[in-house]
């Protein structure tokens, strides 16, 4: 009974000595297949090694950031914070420029008009005899009847010591315009005066004064034209003069002007028959 107990161990022992060597065949042929399938793919996994490598390498920082700063990019820095400083301080210096500069404008201005004030009241007369009355566009009928005698009596009183003075004070009230025309149109005149001695005198009858309200008026008035030539009595003969004014600023004098735009000399026949024609007779 022992005997076979001793022989059945020793084969169980041969069996598992055996299967442990076939264990260990087994394991020593699937590691040279490991070896031979990580020899073929070594060429990727290198690669992958490498792209791990040069990875690391870009995810590195360079060699010029120190402590989180870049200092490659420090000059550019300081520069346009230099840049930035200087346009700062032009601003600032700009501003306070047009500060002063509006401070002495005002002190101008305050110390102009103070002396404008001074200048007002000096120009005050003591005395004031009389106030008139002034309208926008409009003036005084007597203001207007005044202008044009003035401007009738220095075109028609002539002779041959005024006419040129007559007719220079005269164009001083004309629109450049008719300035111009007046001075081609009389030429002859004033030399015929001067040549035959003429003279003549004017009278001045009825005016009409016809008012647009924007400060334009058409006056019209008949006048008795008296001539003399060379000490002679002429025929008298009527006449018409039609002038159309303007109130313009005043210039040199403080009152208001009225200004010659338009000036007519026309024989009393030829008015009336024009005045006819107007009204349809």
């Amino acid at each position: 009974m022992q005997e076979k107990l001793l022989k059945s161990g020793a084969q169980i022992k041969a069996k598992t000595a055996l299967k442990a060597k076939e264990i260990k065949l087994s394991l020593e042929l699937l590691a040279q297949k490991f070896v031979t399938w990580a020899r073929e793919l070594g060429g990727s996994v290198v690669g992958g090694l490498e792209k791990g490598v040069e990875a690391a390498k870009v995810a590195s920082p360079p060699k010029t950031i120190i402590e989180g700063v870049d200092i490659s990019k420090v000059a550019n820095y300081v520069g346009f914070k230099a840049a930035m400083t200087k346009n700062k301080m032009t601003l600032e210096l700009v501003g306070l420029v047009q500060a002063v500069f509006i401070v002495c404008l005002i002190f101008y201005s305050l110390s102009l008009t103070k002396e404008l004030r001074k200048t007002s009241f000096l120009m005050v007369p003591s005395q004031i005899n009389g106030v008139t009355e002034v309208i926008p566009n409009d003036l005084p009928p007597s203001r207007i009847h005044k202008a044009f005698v003035h401007y009738v009596g220095l075109l028609g009183n002539i002779d041959p010591t005024n006419i040129r003075e007559h007719y220079n004070m005269l164009k001083e009230h004309m629109s450049k315009e008719l300035r111009i025309n007046f001075t081609i149109e009389t030429a002859p005149t004033i030399k015929y005066v001067l040549e035959e001695g003429l003279s003549e005198y004017v009278k001045v009858g009825e005016k009409t004064v016809e008012p647009d309200g924007k400060g334009w008026f058409r006056v019209t008035a008949p006048v008795k034209v008296f001539p003399h030539l060379n000490g002679q009595k002429l025929e008298p003969r009527s006449e018409y003069i039609v002038m159309k004014l303007k109130i313009v600023a005043p210039n040199n004098a403080n009152t208001w002007a009225l200004q010659i735009v338009n000036l007519k000399r026309i024989s009393a026949k030829s008015f009336n028959s024009m005045s006819r024609l107007k009204k349809g007779l």
